[in-house]
């Protein structure tokens, strides 16, 4: 089995990238011009890297030529940006041109990352699930273009290969301190005593699940996942007061 990845320089991408190659599976990495990838890639030897980026049909169709499946992470996850535009063109264009990209090479399995967050918040006391309709505006450009993303590439692409999305919630885990680690970077500067406050009044909830489980939940939805299903990767719901204290009693603080 040969796998295309975007995003693999990315947190959840190369924790996946390493976990298909544990299995024995050959992995092409993306990797724009010019960005370093991580030592810990670069001794893997049933992984690869090509140069490309997401914005260049040509360099997705060299990509992922002879590859059996893809799994498109890149993604735009800033909370913001100067160009609000930039959202849309890497959001929803680079999905775009990765599925025409997969169709050109007849690749029937996709595996497209979402966002936990195009589901919105919770309402009322009903816990959000993958059949619950988004009930309010979105509150960034990264979720409305997340969201708009899964819409078009099952309206342009639906009928030519098993399309099939995940939606992580906050994930953490070992892996690179980046945008999508955040959570990560929150624990460890907790451990350190360098963060000191609660936010709001420490009530209000949210979802963690750790890196492996959303590694799985990948390579789960590429097996066996429905086409056209969304599925929210989660793990444990927590207060901010609960997540604190669990993270105050493994570091010993």
């Amino acid at each position: 089995m040969r796998n295309f990845i975007t995003g693999g320089r990315g947190f959840i991408g190369a924790q996946l990238a390493l976990a298909l190659a544990s299995r024995g599976e050959e992995v092409v990495l993306l990797n724009r011009p010019g960005s370093r990838i991580l030592d810990f890639l670069k001794k893997e030897s049933k992984i690869r890297v090509c140069e490309g980026d997401i914005l260049n049909v040509d360099s997705l169709l060299a990509g992922c030529n002879d590859c059996d499946r893809v799994f498109h992470l890149a993604a735009l996850a800033k909370p913001w940006s100067k160009n609000k535009n930039d959202f849309y063109e890497v959001n929803v264009t680079g999905t775009l041109n990765v599925l025409e990209a997969a169709r050109q090479n007849r690749i029937k399995n996709v595996v497209i990352t979402s966002s936990a967050g195009t589901f919105g918040p919770q309402n009322g006391y009903s816990l959000v699930h993958e059949a619950k309709p988004q009930h309010r505006p979105f509150f960034t450009e990264y979720e409305r273009t997340k969201a708009l993303s899964v819409k078009q590439a099952l309206e342009k692409y639906g009928s030519d290969m098993k399309l099939v999305f995940v939606s992580p919630t906050r994930v953490f885990g070992p892996g690179a301190l980046s945008v999508s680690n955040a959570v990560t970077k929150l624990i460890i500067q907790y451990a350190k005593g360098n963060f000191r406050f609660l936010p709001g009044n420490g009530n209000s909830m949210g979802n963690y699940v750790f890196i492996d489980d959303v590694v799985a939940g990948h390579i789960v939805a590429s097996e066996g996942g429905k086409h056209g299903e969304n599925y929210i990767l989660g793990g444990s719901n927590l207060t901010y007061r609960a997540f604190f204290d669990a993270v105050g009693k493994a570091a010993g603080k």
